[in-house]
């Protein structure tokens, strides 16, 4: 693979972490890799917004924050 494309694949790849309604994952991956690719990008920027924003945490529901986050 050359880097050009080792390139793409990446973007590709964080384009679909960040928006997986948006943008479809590379095809050489496995469905449950990329789930678990996918949990642990979203529970990284939650962690790092709820710590960022304790006051509107703690009054939103779970469901509200949950959507906000995404």
């Amino acid at each position: 693979m050359s880097k050009a494309d080792f390139q793409t694949l990446q973007r590709r790849f964080a384009a679909h972490l960040r928006n997986p309604q948006n943008h479809s994952a590379p095809g050489d991956i496995e469905e449950r890799r990329l789930d678990i690719y996918r949990t642990l990008f979203f529970n990284n920027v939650n962690g790092f917004i709820t710590q960022g924003f304790p006051v509107l945490y703690s009054i939103l529901d779970a469901q509200r924050w949950q959507r906000l986050v995404r």
